[in-house]
């Protein structure tokens, strides 16, 4: 995936839903009608599979806004990324209402970009349901809001039952793309230093030039 920049960051953020937001592991079409659910709670989550290219993670999201408008991750939800088996965490996070907000998911920076691996099948789920917050599900409407982003595939839909946090590793079943509260970006919501400092100074150009331009059209007025 190409590095995604402060500008593009702002541009994903006008759009609004229906777009895909450049480096998502995970795009949502708010058109497609689902169902929030509260039942759970369970780690719902995708199999992904990673195209020809080796792809990395910086920062790991939870689904904050659905077709319905809600914000599902004012309460604390817990992001995680595993290998195909469930046995490694590679990354987590807990996304809250104060986490970035970029389209309709909301991001936590990791402390360090997790590489995954080219042809190669991960992991990526949220702890949802019950008490904790609502996630969406296209199943009843036969629909399937989520599809996988510019260098992913979906490979099924899966889940975990037991109660807490865990590797979803049983069947989903349904259509594929029924479910995706979490996601991934391959750059982080936090610009570093120097892309603000580079956007401060073209800022500076910019209103240097402006004045310019005014005291020379007030010369030959």
């Amino acid at each position: 995936m190409k590095k995604f920049s402060f500008a593009l960051a702002l541009s994903a953020l006008a759009l609004g839903s229906s777009h895909a937001i450049a480096g998502s592991v995970i795009n949502f079409d708010s058109s497609q009608a689902e169902t929030a659910r509260t039942s759970g709670p369970y780690t719902v989550g995708v199999v992904l599979h990673v195209g020809s290219s080796a792809e990395s993670i910086k920062a790991l999201g939870a689904q904050a806004y659905g077709s319905g408008g809600q914000d599902a991750s004012l309460n604390s939800v817990q992001v995680g990324l595993w290998d195909a088996t469930g046995s490694t965490l590679l990354a987590s996070t807990t996304i809250t209402g104060a986490s970035t907000l970029v389209g309709d998911y909301r991001y936590n920076d990791l402390a360090s970009s997790i590489a995954l691996a080219a042809n190669t099948d991960y992991l990526l789920g949220a702890f949802v349901g019950s008490t904790y917050s609502a996630f969406f599900d296209g199943n009843a409407n036969s629909t399937t809001p989520y599809s996988a982003g510019s260098g992913f595939s979906l490979v099924r839909n899966v889940y975990d039952n037991s109660g807490s946090f865990h590797a979803p590793l049983l069947d989903g079943a349904g259509q594929l793309g029924r479910w995706s509260p979490a996601n991934a970006l391959d750059h982080s919501v936090v610009p570093e230093p120097a892309t603000l400092l580079m956007f401060s100074t073209y800022g500076l150009i910019g209103l240097s030039a402006t004045r310019r331009r005014r005291q020379a059209n007030a010369k030959t007025a």
